[in-house]
């Protein structure tokens, strides 16, 4: 689910304040938008680029092949260049169909908005970054110089995974290396397996990146005292702690649970995918051999003992739903629930009063498909190939929810229907179970939204949310027969 948030800052390899260490948060200036850096200064930091570059590339391995070029900027400059991705029609789109969708999911207010909170959060936040369009590090100019430094290490390795391995081509995986096979995205041609697959293998490579970035920013302010992140376990450890809240960060300590976690990821637990690869394959393996053969799940970077293992989990397959759901339906947003985003469900939704099973880690596989209810909202034209959706964001109550999800066993996959459903009464103004039989445990309930149906069988679980009837039993039966299990 996250690749569809990350997508509009691909091309932006960005450092946050929350994530520096301790040792340069510790330096750095008070957020406001006087320059703190004098030209002298400024000339003197450009001239650190070369000896860092230089540390870098001995420390990751990685060669420079040309000099990286670097520009100094303006807060006004950095917000300009992070919301540009945002005027993109494409991008702009599937931002407000994921928006849609993560509070369908609970996993944020029905009255966020997640557009202006991005904008709001990166000029906030940002520390610097690296863009692969222009290829050049961008260093801010309200930031003092103490601090420039380890960030420079930060970004100069993402210059370094840039000149040697392609980026703007390698985050995007080799199904789409040839232009010419590369097509707009539309929620009307959506393969939900496809977009499922795509998504983990994005937010598993992002995490692939910035971990190493995290691991060559301690570095290099380790150094001076003999020390990196395979020798400094306390310091590490100390970065970890810290990057879900800081004091100084309003924006960022206000968001929802889920864009927290979503935002650190790939520098916490890509800072720890880096270090058990580092510790088993040294730093070749850990820098040029995860870029050449990267994790392709989320699964893979929470536990890397499955990357290196060489565990590989088969695409959930999931049957185009638009052609089963008919003009009644239209086709809204599909991707991952993966196990990244099956913790933060658990975790946000779980009865404080039980222990935390880390039931995550028995995931084996999860999609979702969102389809707009034509009875509940306008739906367009969908005849027609260049007819558009409505200018206004769908409400929740008129997005219908796929959602098919794949566990280790049987065992589990049945604990993971009981919470699924114990996060009803949280996620609905209210939600009522309908037993069939005196005793069962109910598999359907009527909520403010409509039905929602909930079963488990072998080892996958099949939700459908705000669906009518005859469409929940066309998709029941299309993924049960598909599975081997006969629909009730």
């Amino acid at each position: 689910m996250r690749g569809s948030l990350r997508n509009w800052a691909l091309g932006l390899a960005v450092l946050f304040f929350t994530l520096q260490p301790l040792t340069v948060a510790a330096t750095s200036p008070e957020r406001d938008d006087k320059p703190k850096i004098s030209p002298r200064q400024a000339e003197e930091l450009f001239k650190s680029v070369e000896e860092i570059l230089q540390f870098v590339s001995e420390d990751t391995r990685l060669p420079i092949k040309h000099p990286v070029k670097r520009k100094l900027v303006n807060r006004d400059t950095v917000e300009k260049d992070l919301t540009d991705r945002l005027k993109n029609d494409e991008d702009s789109q599937r931002m407000e169909h994921a928006e849609v969708v993560l509070k369908k999911f609970g996993f944020l207010p029905r009255d966020f908005h997640l557009r202006q909170f991005f904008i709001s959060m990166m000029r906030e936040q940002v520390a610097g970054y690296y863009n692969v369009k222009d290829q050049t590090v961008y260093l801010l100019d309200w930031i003092e110089p103490a601090a420039q430094r380890a960030i420079l290490a930060h970004e100069l390795t993402h210059a370094l995974q840039d000149q040697n391995f392609r980026l703007e081509k390698w985050d995007k995986g080799p199904a789409e290396d040839d232009d010419k096979k590369k097509k707009k995205w539309s929620a009307d041609d959506l393969d939900t397996t496809k977009e499922a697959t795509d998504d983990e293998q994005l937010v598993a490579r992002v995490a692939t990146l910035e971990g190493q970035g995290m691991a060559e920013l301690l570095d290099y302010v380790l150094a001076p005292a003999g020390k990196n992140v395979n020798n400094a376990p306390m310091q590490v450890a100390a970065l970890k702690a810290g990057m879900t809240e800081d004091k100084d960060s309003p924006v960022f300590n206000s968001a929802p649970r889920f864009l927290k976690e979503s935002l650190v990821f790939p520098y916490r637990e890509g800072l720890s995918f880096f270090q058990e690869v580092l510790f088993k394959k040294g730093r070749e393996g850990a820098f040029a051999g995860t870029m050449t053969n990267p994790p392709t799940t989320t699964r893979e970077i929470m536990q890397p003992e499955t990357y290196l293992a060489g565990e590989k989990i088969s695409a959930l397959q999931v049957p185009k739903l638009q052609p089963i759901l008919g003009n009644g339906y239209r086709a809204y947003d599909a991707g991952a629930m993966g196990e990244f985003d099956v913790s933060v469900f658990l975790s946000q939704f779980r009865d404080p009063g039980k222990r935390d099973d880390h039931l995550f880690r028995e995931w084996r596989g999860g999609a979702y498909f969102a389809a707009l209810r034509c009875d509940l909202t306008p739906c367009g034209d969908m005849n027609k190939p260049d007819a558009k959706e409505p200018s206004n964001a769908p409400a929740t109550s008129s997005l219908a929810l796929f959602y098919l999800s794949r566990w280790s066993t049987q065992e589990f996959a049945t604990k993971f229907a009981e919470q699924y459903q114990a996060s009803l009464l949280k996620r609905y103004k209210f939600a009522q179970g309908l037993a069939t039989r005196p005793n069962e445990l109910p598999t359907r309930w009527n909520t403010d939204e409509g039905l929602v149906s909930i079963e488990a069988r072998g080892n996958q679980v099949l939700v459908l949310e705000s669906f009518d009837e005859a469409a929940m039993k066309k998709i029941s039966d299309a993924i049960w027969q598909q599975a081997g299990v006969p629909s009730k």
